[in-house]
């Protein structure tokens, strides 16, 4: 029993990484062959993210907060060796709600294809 509520209570910080990493996976299909450089996914996807980014969530109403879930963002795109037109992305996402107490970041990796293959 304690496991399940201790993984009920951890619901509400999976399911918004969660649903991060499902529109990650579209963008990268949806995107195939549109990035001619590393650095132009990158920066497209650091402008995609930030559209989710509320600098000030203190100062801010529910609406606000719930349209824009984290209060910080970053995102690296890096070339994956002996692959050319693949890409290793991390994202590092904090929420604007504490995890147990502690301002915390959660960290999504994903291999892109930036070429259809």
């Amino acid at each position: 029993a304690q496991a399940n509520e201790r993984l009920s209570a951890n619901l509400p910080y999976l399911f918004p990484v969660s649903r991060f990493a499902h529109y990650l996976k579209a963008i990268a299909r949806d995107k195939i062959g549109s990035f001619k450089e590393r650095t132009d996914m990158q920066i497209w996807l650091t402008e995609w993210i930030n559209r989710y980014v509320l600098a000030n969530p203190a100062f801010a109403d529910d609406k606000a907060r719930a349209k824009r879930p984290l209060a910080a963002a970053e995102v690296q795109v890096d070339s994956v060796e002996g692959r050319p037109g693949y890409y290793n992305a991390r994202f590092y996402l904090r929420p604007h709600y504490q995890l147990e107490g502690i301002n915390a970041s959660l960290r999504l990796v994903s291999e892109l294809p930036s070429v259809k293959g």
